[in-house]
């Protein structure tokens, strides 16, 4: 779950559904996923985040996002 508009309409989607909906953020680098906290707050559903910048430290990827 991001906090942008494609994790947004897919959560609502699935709510007018009757799902039950659980967030998660995978943090790989940079700061707190503050988006999808407070989307997931404004819908009124749990989120958690899976800091895993550990095993993606030294990726080479992360250098193509700066």
């Amino acid at each position: 779950m991001s906090g942008g508009i494609d994790s947004t309409a897919t959560c609502l989607m699935l709510q007018e559904q009757g799902y039950e909906i659980v967030g998660v953020t995978m943090r790989v680098w940079g700061d707190e996923p503050q988006d999808a906290r407070e989307l997931a707050a404004r819908m009124g559903i749990e989120h958690y985040v899976a800091d895993e910048r550990i095993p993606f430290k030294g990726d080479h990827r992360e250098e193509l996002y700066r």
